[in-house]
Formats: C-alpha cells, sequence, structure tokens
C-alpha cells in the first residue's frame, strides 16, 4: 500500500535505484546460487555465519536471486508495465512480496540487505547513482516496517488494451466467453485511488482456499 500509493515520480526514481542494485549484487551472488543443489550449500557457506539468527535473510536472497535469474532467461516479462490476474490465488503471491514494493524491488531489496549483512560495501560507490547507502537503508527501513499488503480490484477495463504476457492479442484465448489465460498486461493507464482494495491479512490464503472448495 505504501508505494502504491507514493508519487509516480517517486516510484520511478525507486526503480532506476533497484535496477541497479539488481543488476550489481546479482553478479556478487549469483557465483554462488547453484540451480537445483540441495539446501543451497554453496550460497550457505559463503554468507556465512551472518545467517545463523537470520534465517528470514537467505530464504529472501534465495528467492530474490531467483526471480532475477527468472527475469534474466525470460524475454517476455518486461519490469515497468501494469499487469493484472483474474486470478485471486496469484494476486495473493504478489501481493505478500509487495512488502518491498513489488517483485522487482523485493529482489532488489533482498539483495541488498544480504549485501549488507555479510560486509560487502564497494557496490554502493558509484558516482552514476549517488546517496545509494542511504536510498539503500531507507529501502530497508520501509520494507521492514509493519507490512500493508493489499489487493485492488479492477473493474470496467477496456478489453482492447489486455495482452498476454507475451504481448499478444487475447483474442485467440478466449472461448466460449472465456479467456484462458489469467495474467495480463494492460497499457491503458490506471489511477489506483480509483478502486477498491481489500488488505491481505495472514489469514487471506486460508480463507480463500475455503471460499474455492465451495464452488
Amino acid at each position: 500500500m505504501r508505494f502504491a500509493t507514493l508519487p509516480e515520480d517517486i516510484r520511478k526514481s525507486v526503480l532506476v535505484y533497484c535496477n541497479y542494485l539488481r543488476e550489481v549484487l546479482y553478479l556478487k551472488f549469483s557465483p554462488y546460487y547453484i540451480l537445483n543443489e540441495p539446501n543451497h550449500e554453496s550460497l550457505k557457506a559463503f554468507m556465512g555465519n551472518v545467517i545463523d539468527d537470520q534465517p528470514k535473510l537467505l530464504e529472501n536472497l534465495i528467492e530474490g536471486i531467483g526471480d532475477i535469474m527468472m527475469s534474466k532467461m525470460s524475454e517476455d516479462y518486461e519490469y515497468g508495465s501494469l499487469y493484472l490476474t483474474s486470478s485471486i490465488l496469484s494476486a495473493f503471491h504478489y501481493a505478500k512480496k509487495a512488502f518491498a514494493g513489488g517483485e522487482f524491488a523485493f529482489a532488489a531489496y533482498a539483495l541488498a540487505k544480504a549485501a549488507k549483512a555479510k560486509g560487502l560495501q564497494e557496490w554502493y560507490l558509484n558516482d552514476k547513482v549517488p546517496n545509494m547507502e542511504q536510498v539503500v537503508d531507507a529501502l530497508i527501513s520501509i520494507a521492514e516496517s509493519t507490512p500493508q499488503p493489499v489487493i485492488y480490484k479492477i473493474t470496467g477495463i477496456n478489453p482492447s488494451f489486455l495482452r498476454t504476457e507475451q504481448n499478444e492479442s487475447i483474442e485467440r484465448y478466449i472461448q466460449n466467453g472465456r479467456i484462458r489465460v489469467s495474467e495480463f498486461r494492460y497499457s491503458e493507464p490506471l489511477l489506483l485511488s480509483d478502486y477498491e482494495y481489500i488488505t491481505v491479512d495472514d489469514d487471506f490464503f486460508e480463507k480463500q482456499k475455503e471460499l474455492l472448495s465451495k464452488h
């Protein structure tokens, strides 16, 4: 909720910083992220004892590296586009990552937090991206404050602005009046303040599973 209500120019600035963090810190950690390695032993060894009392630090780091790796492997997904979903469970998944500014900023937060814990420092010394250390501290502070995940209910959309994640027209995916995909790009600008939202609490997922089991 905090990031959704930020002015657009500030959100764009956050994206610039997060992009820098993702690119630079991914190179620091990815050599120790071995696909299909049991228990991520190489990454654990690199992080050392800083993770002993911070299991969430390692968990977020693993997920953040994985997110960046997947985005690099895909030519379809483009950060910066507006994505909608017709799946409440997908919406829940993304809402839970929104505590750090969504999937894109989550990875930046996770890697920056791990870099500070590990004692890596040279990565934020960059003349082209000033005040990086202060920005990282602010990002971590916001991410670790009381979370406010929400799901917006977008209604009255114009179908002509809907595309698939592969940027295709959705026409060929419509069958018997139903769309056979659940994730969409939406190219028309939206003002979130015009729409209702629901708060995602700890019981949200269980409540949704219970509702789905009745249908």
